[in-house]
């Protein structure tokens, strides 16, 4: 498996592309999925391809249908098990406090 495992979840194929070609430098990065609907059933597909990729993160394209893509992954951290502050970080909130690291230094 890669070093970066990613998923993205886009209707646009530009996006799609777009994250694709931010990763041909970088050989230790590999899309292990895509999906060309954001819709209310994402989250069952996502966690099928975390089973086959358990590290990967998920890149969501949140420009076609905002409340869709954040219901979407709403739904994907309830049924992963995330509370609901989980959540509110992964959708803005500060990633710092999700993942324990030290603040940011101020620019």
């Amino acid at each position: 498996m890669p070093n970066i495992a990613l998923m993205v979840a886009s209707s646009d194929e530009h996006f799609r592309e777009m994250v694709r070609d931010s990763l041909i430098n970088l050989p230790e990065a590999k899309i292990v999925a895509e999906y060309q609907e954001v819709a209310a059933n994402l989250y069952i597909r996502v966690l099928q391809d975390l089973e086959r990729s358990p590290g990967a993160g998920l890149i969501v394209d949140l420009s076609g249908d905002p409340e869709g893509a954040i219901k979407s992954i709403r739904d994907l951290g309830e049924q992963a098990n995330l509370t609901k502050d989980q959540i509110d970080l992964i959708l803005g909130k500060n990633a710092e406090k999700l993942f324990n690291l030290p603040p940011m230094p101020e620019k």
